[in-house]
């Protein structure tokens, strides 16, 4: 039988934490807010996926990916995750809010959908792809220490927690946020590296975006 692999979202295993993370066992719900449409889009899209394989007797396998960044393909300057890092780099973000997300390489997630779509054990499973755990304060040390020379824009304060509040009231990218700076959301992607998948470090993810961002053209 030929196998399918959905790409969804870690946001549809639902928020881990420092003491008890995410795993494939958990199925959010879909908040029904619209400053939270983006999320609740990706929980319903991979119900719907569930339940349209189950009806076709189609085999499925679903990749959840958490924060994805790496060298993006085609316009450099494009809408993304990766936005966060051309942003700081930019210094079109004045203070580092305190909010942190799970690094993943989307390198390392392409090689995981090949894993989920020729392991016999990934059929019919969730495999959620994650990295480690970075703070945005994180991701600007690791980018002004290693990146010295294109990084001289990245900030250096930390933006307090109100203004965050205070920016979700105005902003739609902050108002997904609101709730999250000093949260520490963990994701356990123990179950994928079952099928020998082994995500690069994060440290080097976040310079290879960099590095792809501020490339000359040639």
């Amino acid at each position: 039988m030929k196998r399918a692999v959905l790409t969804s979202s870690g946001i549809t295993a639902g928020a881990g934490d420092s003491g008890t993370p995410a795993t494939e066992t958990t199925y959010a719900e879909p908040s029904g807010t619209p400053q939270r449409a983006y999320p609740d889009s990706k929980i319903l899209a991979e119900r719907d996926a569930w339940e349209l394989a189950g009806a076709a007797g189609l085999e499925l396998s679903a990749v959840l990916p958490t924060f994805m960044q790496g060298p993006p393909l085609g316009a450099r300057n494009g809408a993304g995750t990766t936005d966060v890092v051309r942003r700081l780099l930019a210094r079109e973000i004045p203070a580092v809010p305190n909010i942190g997300w799970n690094v993943v390489d989307v390198r390392d997630v392409a090689e995981l959908h090949l894993l989920a779509m020729t392991s016999p054990a990934a059929a019919g499973q969730r495999f959620l792809a994650s990295g480690s755990f970075l703070w945005y304060r994180d991701i600007a040390r690791i980018l002004r220490d290693k990146l010295p020379d294109e990084a001289v824009k990245v900030p250096t304060r930390t933006m307090p927690d109100i203004i965050v509040k205070l920016l979700a009231r105005v902003n739609p990218q902050m108002a997904m946020v609101r709730s999250e700076p000093g949260r520490k959301r963990l994701v356990d992607s123990s179950k994928a590296r079952t099928l020998g998948w082994q995500p690069r470090p994060t440290e080097q993810t976040i310079l290879d975006t960099a590095t792809a961002l501020t490339a000359k053209d040639s």
